[in-house]
């Protein structure tokens, strides 16, 4: 019987790796360079992306607060909150690089966690202010000297306690779907974002309930339709973004549900993803 070459076997499984990982490769897409950008598809690349969520009633432009970076990668998802306004413009990210602009979105996430412990410190101190005034206007109202001790008691615990910061973490990405009566292509699409948000307590009863900060999952559903998709990018301080827009019901009739992504690709248009694209699920 003859022997197997161990050389020949060697080199047929490094090509065969080989195969495979330009067959893996070749089956993503970046969405900064892509012509068809469908963001579930796009967020299956390896690379990172960065995606701006928006609420207004008018066209995003420069000086646009957005609400959420959202950064894809391998089919998963991580939605950094921008509450800082001095910091969430895409005019503040101009002229950076996509790393720099996620390692800016992390600065930024935490920027807002800290605004959160501010407002609530500003919250307790009017609380206290507010509660001097009426005991100074009914000095014989137990009620409002009760709430005094605690407001104050509930500062000093507040002030002297170590609000420690969390980075968001990242998430499977997934999305419901609906499709023609053909059932081929997309009418209708349903992408599902959740994000890391921070809350406090108010109760005047209890001191300790001043200083008690929530981390809670926030759920949030982009709804893509026909009318939503971009046929061409659009043109801010010399970028080019393209993405998704359009009336969010829920937010009422003249909110814009914006979600746009950086391309520099001159003619990039968005599409419907395909039924098959990991992470959908079709309504039946």
């Amino acid at each position: 019987m003859r022997k197997p070459n161990v050389r020949m076997l060697g080199f047929l499984v490094g090509v065969g790796m080989l195969l495979f990982a330009l067959g893996a490769c070749g089956s993503q897409e970046n969405a900064a360079k892509t012509s068809k950008v469908a963001f579930m598809k796009t967020a299956q690349n390896s690379q990172k992306q960065v995606w701006f969520l928006t609420y207004l009633t008018r066209e995003v432009h420069k000086d646009t607060p957005m609400e959420l970076a959202i950064v894809t990668q391998k089919g998963r998802a991580t939605a950094y909150r921008l509450d800082d306004n001095k910091n969430n413009t895409l005019n503040s990210f101009k002229g950076l690089s996509n790393k720099q602009i996620i390692t800016k979105i992390k600065k930024v996430d935490k920027a807002s966690f800290n605004l959160v412990i501010k407002n609530q410190e500003t919250v307790i101190k009017r609380a206290i202010s507010t509660a001097k005034e009426e005991l100074k206007n009914d000095k014989s109202n137990s009620e409002y000297r009760s709430d005094l001790k605690v407001l104050n008691t509930g500062l000093r615990k507040f002030q002297s306690k170590n609000f420690k910061y969390h980075s968001p973490e990242s998430y499977k990405l997934t999305a419901n779907a609906t499709t023609d009566d053909n059932d081929k292509n997309l009418t209708k699409e349903v992408i599902h974002f959740k994000d890391d948000r921070y809350t406090f307590e108010f109760s005047p009863e209890d001191a300790n309930d001043l200083t008690k900060l929530e981390r809670v999952s926030n759920s949030t559903d982009y709804v893509v339709k026909s009318d939503s998709l971009f046929f061409q990018p659009i043109q801010i301080l010399s970028k080019y973004f393209v993405g998704y827009s359009g009336l969010d019901s829920n937010l009422g009739s003249d909110k814009y549900q914006y979600l746009i992504t950086q391309t520099t690709n001159k003619k990039a248009s968005s599409v419907f993803d395909n039924k098959k694209t990991s992470g959908i699920s079709v309504d039946q």
